[in-house]
């Protein structure tokens, strides 16, 4: 209900997803929105959680304060260099590649 989508709203500004997603303002109420809105705000949120995961599974989530191995680095440029960033106007290596 609202009350979870507003705690999930809140949690995402703690970790600056705002800057990545639009989000309505912190002090928001989301009882003002329809379920199909309040879903589309969980969704982006989930959607960029994968993004980041999908990023960092190379490097081992579990791994705190431990630099990654030079093999894991390009594993991880190589991952973020696959994935389009429509956002940004970027397009992903393999979309690149296919276009040439």
């Amino acid at each position: 209900g609202p009350s979870i989508v507003n705690s999930i709203i809140a949690n995402a500004y703690v970790c600056n997803l705002d800057k990545d997603v639009a989000l309505p303002a912190e002090d928001f109420d989301s009882k003002v929105m329809s379920i199909d809105e309040r879903d589309s705000i969980v969704g982006k949120i989930y959607q960029r959680l994968m993004e980041i995961e999908s990023r960092l599974l190379p490097c081992g989530l579990h791994t705190v304060v431990v630099p990654p191995t030079a093999e894991e680095a390009i594993a991880t440029l190589v991952n973020i260099a696959q994935l389009d960033r429509p956002e940004d106007g970027f397009k992903g290596l393999p979309r690149l590649v296919a276009e040439s």
